[in-house]
């Protein structure tokens, strides 16, 4: 593999069809040079491993470790930041990796994730998941 593509976004996100065909699009040149990674969250997360399984790309998983945890006081758990951080450490390990981002420009997460990838110098588009719009913006 050449190049790493994170496929993330918001968790209410489930659309198969439309993940797919903007995953095509953005990454045709590079198909077969490419590794997925998912984060094994739902939602953008899954819709990127049913791209790489489709598709046949190969797919790797940074699972959330959930004894690193920290708990909100309503008992959920709290570990996207360090999962976002590891996600994107594993990565920025290949040059012209990217970030791909199903976002609704709303969701705390998503935005944590987008800017700790323009930090790690990843190349980041993100898909606005309410009108269909993409954009590179790194």
């Amino acid at each position: 593999m050449s190049i790493r593509c994170i496929v993330s976004g918001c968790r209410y996100f489930s659309d198969a069809e439309f993940t797919d065909a903007t995953l095509l699009e953005l990454l045709s040149n590079v198909l077969s040079n490419i590794e997925i990674i998912s984060g094994e969250r739902k939602g953008a997360e899954h819709c990127g491993e049913l791209f790489a399984s489709h598709h046949n790309i190969p797919l790797s998983f940074i699972s959330p470790d959930w004894k690193k945890s920290q708990h909100y006081e309503d008992g959920k758990a709290n570990i996207d930041f360090d999962h976002h951080q590891s996600i994107v450490n594993y990565a920025s390990k290949l040059p012209n990796s990217c970030l791909i981002a199903f976002w609704d420009n709303a969701t705390f997460d998503t935005k944590d994730l987008i800017e700790r990838a323009v930090k790690a110098q990843l190349h980041v588009c993100i898909v606005n998941i309410l009108d269909h719009s993409s954009k590179w913006i790194s």
